[in-house]
């Protein structure tokens, strides 16, 4: 999940199920762009979506999938160190 006014490096390329320019911000959410767009399940993907609501408004999750079913689906991508 990312600020609003985050202002970081961005690498954008066009993949298949991504609607627009995917644009990403770390080598993890990069990679696992990659794993969705090969998913057989996930129909359409949507990178860097504002979320809803008066407490959340000014975050943006990594992605937001509609599945072969319709149900969505949300992805974050951290990382951690151990």
């Amino acid at each position: 999940m990312r600020k609003k006014t985050y202002k970081g490096r961005c690498e954008k390329r066009k993949l298949e199920k991504f609607e627009g320019i995917c644009k990403t911000y770390d080598p993890i959410q990069y990679a696992y762009a990659d794993i969705l767009s090969a998913k057989e399940d996930v129909v359409s993907v949507r990178c860097n979506v504002w979320l809803d609501g008066e407490e959340c408004s000014e975050y943006m999750t990594d992605f937001l999938c509609t599945m072969a079913n319709g149900d969505l689906m949300v992805r974050e991508c951290i990382s951690r160190k151990l």
